[in-house]
């Protein structure tokens, strides 16, 4: 006797084919919030993770900082910004106490003179091939840029502070307008943002807080051009 056969109605292709979307869509959706939810949420903990970080070492303001203008820090920064290179040496504690010591030594204004022109030659060099941060800091003139904006965001007199020469301690926050007159990070990518410190004797002079540079920097605060929102 042949064997009979049935050919599936439409109705239940129409039945197979729903379930069998109904079960694609169950692993697809698994799959999207497996893989797809964390990568949204990774940068916000990023960001928190960030933040709290920059709280740790930043003092908590109670309100603006204003700093008076003849502040040592602002005079420090403004020089830089105008090439103002005999204040930069006036307010910078190793300029300072190095040219004491030539005098002391040498008892010579000649070659104090030397030392200070060849101070202020390399203060003043502002190489585009030496402009980023690294991994011991960065030269000064490379963060305090006539195009910067600058502006105190903390400000500490209290301490206790690790380097007892310190009185006080400001930190700023510094903004380049665009990437072409940024600073740049060791991948040489133009940095948007960061903070940093510096910190003043009991004379009004900056104290070193890097081996390369005086100035702070906090890395966690560092926000790239590429990656920052509007950028």
């Amino acid at each position: 006797m042949p064997v009979t056969t049935s050919t599936p109605s439409a109705r239940d292709r129409f039945l197979s084919a729903l379930i069998i979307g109904a079960v694609i869509g169950v692993f697809v959706g698994a799959f999207v919030k497996m893989f797809v939810t964390p990568i949204r949420t990774i940068p916000e903990q990023m960001k928190l993770s960030t933040q709290r970080k920059i709280e740790k070492v930043i003092p908590k303001s109670q309100g603006p900082i204003n700093l008076p203008e003849n502040h040592p820090t602002l005079v420090y920064i403004r020089a830089y910004q105008n090439d103002d290179w005999e204040k930069v040496i006036q307010k910078t504690l190793w300029i300072t106490e190095r040219l004491k010591k030539v005098y002391e030594e040498t008892k010579s204004e000649d070659k104090v003179e030397e030392v200070e022109n060849s101070i202020i030659k390399d203060i003043s060099n502002r190489d585009i091939n030496s402009n980023y941060v690294k991994k011991n800091g960065v030269e000064d003139q490379y963060l305090f840029t006539k195009e910067a904006t600058i502006i105190p965001v903390a400000w500490d007199r209290a301490g206790p502070f690790d380097d007892e020469r310190v009185k006080e301690k400001v930190w700023f926050l510094i903004e380049y307008p665009k990437p072409s007159v940024a600073l740049r990070d060791e991948r040489q990518l133009p940095i948007k943002s960061l903070i940093v410190a510096l910190s003043v004797d009991n004379e009004g002079r900056i104290v070193k807080s890097n081996i390369i540079g005086n100035a702070e920097i906090l890395r966690e605060s560092i926000k790239l051009w590429e990656t920052s929102k509007g950028g």
